[in-house]
């Protein structure tokens, strides 16, 4: 869940596979308290609380897509072990973590890149 509190982005992730009644009940359940408290804190700044679920694995298909290259690309990937996936049955799975890891290093190396770049035209003018 994503929420801004004065201004400020703050994150808070829930699994519901943790909580195992789902009445919302604090006492026994500490995600439901947390998120009382999240919201409780919110109410006095007047900020709306956006609630969204996403998946913990994405194919092949959807990292192909955000990353903006092809599905043959992210299996080379994965066949490399560059990016870390997983089977069910016959289809991959990326795991969440494992492709904002890649795409944190992907951006890093192009920034990397880009600076190495822009330092070596400094240079020669």
């Amino acid at each position: 869940m994503e929420w801004y509190l004065g201004g400020v982005k703050r994150t808070l992730t829930i699994n519901p596979a943790n909580m195992k009644r789902h009445r919302f009940d604090p006492a026994s359940e500490p995600e439901w308290a947390e998120l009382a408290e999240y919201l409780a804190n919110v109410a006095p700044s007047g900020d709306v609380v956006h609630v969204s679920a996403r998946p913990e694995g994405m194919s092949p298909n959807q990292v192909a897509s955000r990353m903006g290259m092809s599905r043959t690309t992210v299996m080379r990937l994965i066949s490399s072990g560059e990016l870390r996936a997983y089977k069910v049955g016959a289809h991959w799975r990326v795991p969440l973590a494992a492709f904002d890891a890649y795409r944190h290093d992907l951006n890093a190396r192009m920034l990397g890149a880009i600076a190495d770049d822009i330092e070596a035209g400094l240079v020669e003018h």
